[in-house]
């Protein structure tokens, strides 16, 4: 159970923060800034109302009540993801409460520096510094360092490049009278450099965003032009490399910064450092080119996707040509030392060398052509394969045909079926196809379009999602009774994530006009979203809270309503107790001896303690108020609890505390 101190998010009365600074863009998107904690939140100006409804006087349940009743609703999904992402970011909260800085959450130290400028003086001096590299690089031949103190010396020269890059552009952030966060010391690009964060120039508008960006990208070209004034090729050849690392136009770059406050469609919040050029540069085309043969053109994203392109375009062939100026210049005598060379030593060291600068110019190309092909397959996949079509043809199991009767039987335990009359719930079990799945198959993958509903009636497969990273990670686990697949057939939307067989898996396959003529027209939409709606609830709740959407909305199929009246007992003490339940809307006493031990509220839970122990009830619970309890059945709560490991463990050690309590 929760702690009674912790308020669930429902029954919080949340108010905004003193604690903003607002900034009002052209295209109507507000910008806010969390001054305490520096966190930054764009707010469209649906999320504008949304957000002006936390005026301190309500709580989230109440707030979304009424919103509810509004012509347009909100979507609940959004709705709860944009208060939870207020809440934890400091934008919205407790009424009454002080606020305080939160120290695991704060940024960085300040910087105070003594001086700036702003937007004219950036454009110059960055100009001047851009014409004198582009100048007295002509001059100089730059090579491949030779000796372990010219690696030394490059190493060096890269890490005060891109910390002198940040500096600078501090200075530019001073001009704007905005923060500066820092210094700390940088290891995301193996070099390390010292960093300060320039977050803040968000708030300073689009001029102070391109002033900053275009002072860190041409602090390189400083550095080559002294590199070619002192004749040092090893110095120009690392400044160069370090103009090649700040000015790549994707990931958290000031050149991917600098054409994205040029030409930006979306405010860059969040730096996504990882999404490198074959995620963007596909992406961006893939929707672009439809965008551009038909009338509706949007002039300020056609004109980012020019630029962008053609920037990307411009730094890989730089980047060509100075790795084969490099090789020409410098790799034959490598390549001597490495083959000819009598010193063993010596032809160790030429390899390293050669293998150095194969990693810092050919490496990333390679890799970025790599991520193209493979990004341009994950867009491509879901138009030229499709996962569902597949598993229907090649995985129909008529040598194990369920009858009827016995699909009838895993239909009447679903929360949603349930519903259903007896003749449609025969026409829905005669509609369904069975389905034998081999191990490691998958059953549906995130992106691909809908086809199909799913029910589980033997084995076990797992929910895997692809984040905005590339990364995959395993989010939930389902075996049989479970349901999958229902939420992009009711919302029109594609599969938001993968599912993968553990073991071989049986499964019955609703086709998606069978679900649309057989569910949604007779239960209509509405009834339908409602009994989804459920997850909405779940999802806040302490013991779900680390659930993925589909575990949710297996276990809100399992759940069951139960209005209870005011001063009705639903647990008696020393009695029998087959149910467990947690409160969706009002409060219960629990009471021992006639003695009232405790309140519990929406998003507590009890009953647990007879079902795990099978023992009879240690306590008398009855409702303060008219409430309302989602509950489960002895078996449907032994389940439950077993399905998920931390859930489990949670609910074990509360009731090892309560009977310690209790004295039992």
């Amino acid at each position: 159970m929760p702690d009674d101190t912790q308020d669930p998010l429902n029954e919080r009365v949340l108010r905004r923060s003193k604690h903003l600074e607002p900034r009002d863009m052209p295209d109507g998107v507000q910008l806010l800034k969390q001054t305490q904690l520096a966190n930054y939140l764009a707010l469209s100006k649906e999320q504008q109302a949304l957000f002006a409804e936390f005026d301190g006087e309500r709580n989230v349940q109440q707030v979304l009540h009424e919103l509810l009743q509004k012509q347009e609703r909100p979507n609940l999904r959004s709705f709860y993801d944009f208060v939870v992402t207020a809440v934890e970011r400091g934008f919205l909260v407790p009424a009454g409460d002080e606020e305080t800085q939160d120290a695991e959450s704060a940024p960085l130290r300040t910087l105070s520096l003594p001086f700036g400028w702003g937007y004219a003086a950036a454009i110059i001096l960055s100009g001047i510094m851009i014409a004198g590299g582009i100048f007295f690089i002509r001059q100089v031949k730059y090579a491949i360092p030779l000796t372990p103190g010219e690696w030394l010396l490059a190493l060096i020269v890269i890490s005060v490049g891109m910390s002198l890059s940040g500096m600078l552009s501090g200075f530019v952030l001073k001009g704007f009278s905005r923060v500066v966060y820092g210094p700390s010391i940088n290891l995301k690009r193996v070099i390390p450099y010292v960093a300060v964060d320039t977050r803040d120039g968000f708030m300073g508008g689009r001029k102070c965003e391109i002033a900053t960006a275009l002072q860190a990208s041409a602090t390189p070209f400083l550095i080559i032009a002294a590199g070619a004034v002192l004749h040092n090729d090893v110095v120009v050849f690392a400044a160069v490399l370090t103009a090649f690392i700040l000015l790549c136009p994707v990931g958290a770059t000031p050149g991917a910064d600098l054409i994205h406050a040029v030409f930006r469609k979306q405010y860059r919040l969040r730096r996504l450092s990882t999404r490198f050029l074959g995620r963007r540069l596909i992406v961006q085309l893939w929707r672009f080119v439809p965008e551009f043969f038909s009338r509706k053109k949007d002039k300020g994203e056609e004109n980012y996707m020019f630029v962008f392109v053609t920037c990307t375009l411009i730094w890989l062939g730089t980047a060509l040509q100075f790795g084969g100026d490099i090789i020409r210049s410098s790799g034959s005598a490598l390549v001597w030392d490495l083959e000819y060379a009598p010193e063993l030593s010596r032809r160790l060291f030429a390899g390293v060398s050669l293998a150095i600068t194969f990693i810092l110019i050919a490496g990333p190309l390679l890799y970025q052509v790599w991520v193209v092909l493979q990004n341009l397959f994950q867009l491509l996949r879901p138009r030229l394969f499709s996962t569902e079509r597949r598993i229907a043809k090649r995985n129909r199991a008529p040598e194990s045909q369920a009858t009827v009767e016995e699909v009838l039987l895993y239909l009447k335990d679903s929360l949603l079926f349930a519903q259903l009359s007896e003749e449609v719930l025969k026409a829905v079990a005669a509609a369904m196809t069975p389905l034998a799945v081999k191990p490691e198959t998958e059953v549906i993958r995130q992106g691909e379009s809908g086809q199909a509903l799913y029910m589980v009636t033997t084995g076990r497969a797992r929910i895997e999602r692809e984040d905005d990273f590339g990364e995959t990670r395993i989010v939930a686990g389902i075996g049989p009774g479970d349901v999958f697949g229902e939420i992009a057939l009711i919302d029109d939307i594609p599969r938001t994530s993968t599912v993968v067989s553990d073991v071989p898996l049986t499964l019955l396959q609703l086709e998606r006009t069978d679900f649309e003529r057989l569910v949604l027209d007779q239960l209509g939409a509405e009834t339908v979203r409602t009994t989804i709606q459920v997850c909405g609830f779940l999802r806040k709740c302490d013991m779900f809270s680390g659930w993925h959407n589909q575990a949710l909305m297996s276990i809100a199929l399992r759940f069951k309503f139960l209005d209870v009246d005011k001063d009705e007992k639903v647990i008696d003490e020393d009695g029998e107790n087959d149910r467990f339940f947690l409160i969706y809307e009002g409060r219960f006493q629990v009471s021992r001896g006639g003695k009232p031990i405790v309140t519990l509220s929406t998003g507590d839970y009890f009953g647990e303690i007879s079902l795990l122990r099978n023992t009879p009830a240690i306590s008398t619970v009855a409702a303060v108020e008219p409430s309302r309890c989602l509950i489960l059945t002895r078996d449907e709560f032994l389940e439950f609890v077993s399905h998920d490991f931390l859930t489990g463990y949670a609910i074990e050690g509360e009731l090892e505390q309560r009977m310690s309590e209790a004295g039992v």
